[in-house]
This record gives C-alpha cells, sequence and structure tokens, in this order.
C-alpha cells in the first residue's frame, strides 16, 4: 500500500477536559497524548471504551472529552470531505506526469503558434525545439513523449536542439521564445512540403 498506509489520526488533547478531570497532572497528559499513537486512541474512544496513558502506578483513563482527532496525511495527499464520504487524491508529481504536464504545454504554444500562420488542420509542420533546463529537456526527450507531441500537432518532423542552440530562423515561417512554467523554450515551426 505505500504512501497510503501513513494516512492516520493526530490525537489532540482537549485542555478544559483535561484540567476537570486530571488538574495538575493535565500539562503531563497533554504530553502523553500529544506522543501517543492518535490511530490507536481512536479506535479505542470509537469503540467507546477509554484509552489508558501513562505506565507502572500511574495510568490515565482517557475518554472521547478529552481527545479530538485531526487527519494526518503524508505530504502529497489532499483529502476533500463529502457527505458520506472524504475522497483522498495522491498530488504528487511523478516524472511521468511532470513530462506529460511540459509536453502538453509545448504542444499547446506549437497550436498558437499554427493559428497565427493561420495554417489548416490538415496541414503538416517541421518542428524544432529548444528547452532551456536541462532536466525538463531529459523528461521531453522521452521517445513516447516527442510521439504525443509530434502526433498532437501533426508534425512530419519534429525534434528537441540537444546542444541548446535555437532553432534556425532560415529554416522555419516562425520562431518564437516561450516561458513555460519558468523554463525559456523557443520553437520554430513551418509548413512541412
Amino acid at each position: 500500500m505505500g504512501r497510503w498506509d501513513r494516512v492516520g489520526w493526530h490525537a489532540e488533547p482537549v485542555m478544559k477536559a483535561l484540567g476537570k478531570g486530571f488538574g495538575k497532572d493535565s500539562f503531563r497528559i497533554k504530553g502523553l497524548i500529544d506522543a501517543a499513537d492518535g490511530n490507536v486512541i481512536k479506535a479505542a474512544v470509537d469503540a467507546g471504551k477509554t484509552y489508558t496513558l501513562g505506565s507502572g502506578s500511574e495510568t490515565f483513563e482517557i475518554g472521547t472529552d478529552h481527545v479530538t482527532f485531526t487527519e494526518k496525511l503524508p505530504a502529497d495527499i489532499f483529502s476533500a470531505p463529502m457527505t458520506d464520504a472524504t475522497v483522498y487524491v495522491d498530488v504528487a508529481l511523478t516524472p511521468d506526469l511532470e513530462a506529460e504536464g511540459y509536453a502538453r504545454e509545448v504542444i499547446r504554444r506549437i497550436q498558437d503558434m499554427r493559428k497565427q500562420l493561420d495554417l489548416a488542420v490538415e496541414d503538416n509542420i517541421n518542428v524544432e525545439a529548444s528547452v532551456g533546463n536541462k532536466r525538463v529537456l531529459a523528461l521531453l526527450m522521452d521517445n513516447a513523449m516527442i510521439a504525443l507531441i509530434a502526433d498532437e500537432v501533426r508534425a512530419k518532423l519534429f525534434g528537441f536542439s540537444k546542444d541548446g542552440s535555437t532553432p534556425d530562423s532560415s529554416r522555419f515561417t516562425s520562431v518564437k521564445e516561450w516561458d513555460v512554467e519558468g523554463v525559456a523554450m523557443t520553437i520554430g515551426i513551418a509548413k512541412a512540403e
């Protein structure tokens, strides 16, 4: 199950109730609650039982009045409570998702350029793109990403400048610089013969 194992509960002491029930020991009990496994305390309280904190001769019975619970989620998990359920979404950005995101941004820029050149939908083009960030370039150099971009924009020839040079304006009808999520890109397109 991996990262989802870490979805759980954090027990939070209700100081007013602890003060009433335990007096001078309330701050020590607060520390014990903070250090305890919230999932275990919640399971006991939800079952209508008390939960015993402490050890040896010093134990304290914690009940439903003494604690509230907040959801404890891994860093990249987002929750959305609904009427009858809670939806959890893993929002971690994997390299594959990041690559596809950048590919979609490149496609969008090329489509804008096609529109500016008033190309027909069925017109094929030749495209060269220069990417100013080596990590992003490496993500986009994947054969699946190249095929995705080429297919979406109807490119007969499509490639990335490997040496960081910008597309040669003598070979392309339109060469434009773009800022894609903070990454400088230069894209050249021309109608394919």
